[in-house]
This record gives C-alpha cells, sequence and structure tokens, in this order.
C-alpha cells in the first residue's frame, strides 16, 4: 500500500511538474542512528521515474506507467484503458464483497 501511494504522489507530481524536481525518500532509524535510501524520484514536463533502494524502476510517460524489469529485460505497461478496466474489475470485486 505505501508504495502505491507514492506512485500516485509521483503521478500527480509528474503532471504538475514543468522543471525538473529530483525528491530522495529516506527511511531513518533515531534509535539506531541509521539512514537507508528508500526511493528516488525524478520528474521533468509531466514524466516521472521511480527507483527504488533495490534499483527497481518505475516510469510515468505521457500518461502512461511502465514497470521495468531489468532482470528478464521486459516491462508492463498500463495505459489509460487498461487502468479503467482494472478499476472497473476491482469495484465488481469489492460490490462482490459488500
Amino acid at each position: 500500500m505505501k508504495c502505491s501511494y507514492w506512485i500516485a504522489l509521483g503521478a500527480l507530481a509528474a503532471q504538475m511538474a514543468n522543471a525538473g524536481v529530483y525528491v530522495e525518500m529516506v527511511d531513518h532509524d533515531i534509535k539506531a542512528a541509521k539512514t537507508e535510501l528508500s526511493q528516488k524520484i525524478y520528474v521533468q514536463s509531466g514524466n516521472g521515474r521511480f527507483v527504488d533502494a533495490e534499483g527497481h524502476a518505475t516510469l510515468i510517460k505521457n500518461g502512461t506507467f511502465y514497470i521495468v524489469d531489468d532482470e528478464d529485460k521486459s516491462y508492463i505497461m498500463f495505459d489509460k484503458a487498461t487502468m479503467e478496466q482494472l478499476a472497473q474489475k476491482i469495484s465488481a470485486a469489492m460490490e462482490k464483497m459488500k
């Protein structure tokens, strides 16, 4: 859930940003005085790139999400139509659960 929250936030930032923006998110443990990189976010001209601590990348370009798998040298694409279909299926499943 935490990851999807940040992807949605990044998508919003990607739509709003005209100049380039770079954000590093870190997990900071005060008791242990330890800081670890959690995610890097790059946003410019409505496009975005999100890289997690393991190096997995998600791209947003022209309103389309690309989830990149470097190991398999493949990607998954979610365009607006795909997201609408997924939203309908989730909505139907939620109604069924009620």
